[in-house]
């Protein structure tokens, strides 16, 4: 049909004239009709033919479109990686995961929202990211998976010039008579800090109040005081002004890797995953863990 000869449809098929022919009449004789009409040494569609053509032509034309579908789909050009990850990890963490990632991945496109984890359920469960990073685990809800990414300790940022640099580690009575930067106790990181600041019949309020880390980071760099606060915010940079202790009593963090149960893990994703692993394993300054003898207690 579309190229009016035997010859030029063998040539298409890279088959034989022959082939061409015996299967044309092979098709001709099971449906029981002739589908072309011979005269002076062309082919003539018959008007069953041509009633079959247009639904045979949509066919393929549909099959073209899966095709492309599926090359588009390696092609990192037309990809896009949605990213959701709560704040702490939007200054130093997830920049540079981005940055390695892109090395490999070039030409994908990146959405990217800092949200809290209250803010990241809804848009997960509404398919608008397609994994997300926080350092809360969410409760349980039956359209998400949560595992765990890696597990961290809270620490303790002191300018170098505070006495408490000088130490080997922090523990709550060190903090008496410091400015406490930290969060409110009524926040999820908050109330993680809780058993660490009332012990022992004390009871450590917190004096500056901050939302993120990195603010927090940033007031200790200015000298208004000490700060609890996750790892993940700490450079290199920002030890030249400032030093970073492990607390007496350990406080583990667990960071948590989000995403819908209906969504499995593109390679897309894991190729983020691996250069945020990368990241966390290299960038991320942590103080020396405390051995056994010096750390008589573990939460």
């Amino acid at each position: 049909m579309t190229t009016g000869s035997l010859s030029a449809a063998g040539r298409l098929l890279y088959v034989s004239q022959p082939a061409i022919s015996r299967v044309l009449a092979s098709a001709e004789s099971r449906l029981g009709y002739s589908l072309f009409e011979r005269a002076k040494g062309r082919l003539y569609p018959t008007r069953e033919a041509r009633h079959l053509f247009a639904e045979v032509d949509s066919l393929y034309q549909g099959i073209h479109r899966v095709n492309d579908l599926a090359v588009g789909l390696a092609d990192d050009r037309n990809r896009v990686l949605r990213v959701m990850s709560s704040p702490t990890f939007s200054e130093h963490i997830i920049p540079k995961a981005f940055q390695g990632f892109l090395k490999s991945r070039p030409y994908v496109r990146l959405k990217y929202l800092p949200l809290t984890l209250d803010n990241m359920i809804p848009h997960m469960l509404m398919g608008h990211a397609d994994v997300a990073i926080s350092m809360l685990s969410p409760s349980q809800h039956p359209d998400l998976v949560v595992k765990d990414l890696v597990v961290d300790r809270v620490v303790c940022v002191v300018p170098r010039s505070n006495p408490l640099a000088r130490l080997a580690s922090v523990a709550p009575v060190d903090l008496q008579n410091q400015c406490l930067i930290s969060y409110a106790p009524d926040t999820p990181f908050g109330s993680i800090l809780n058993g660490f600041l009332h012990v022992d019949g004390i009871r450590r309020a917190v004096d500056i109040e901050v939302r993120s880390s990195v603010t927090a980071c940033r007031l200790v760099q200015n000298g208004l005081g000490v700060a609890l606060v996750d790892p993940y915010c700490i450079t290199a940079d920002l030890l030249e002004d400032v030093v970073a202790l492990p607390l007496s009593q350990q406080i583990l963090l667990s960071t948590h890797l989000i995403h819908s149960i209906h969504e499995s893990q593109s390679n897309l994703v894991a190729s983020f995953l691996k250069a945020l692993r990368r990241v966390i394993e290299t960038e991320v300054q942590r103080p020396a863990v405390l051995s056994a003898s010096r750390c008589p207690s573990q939460a």
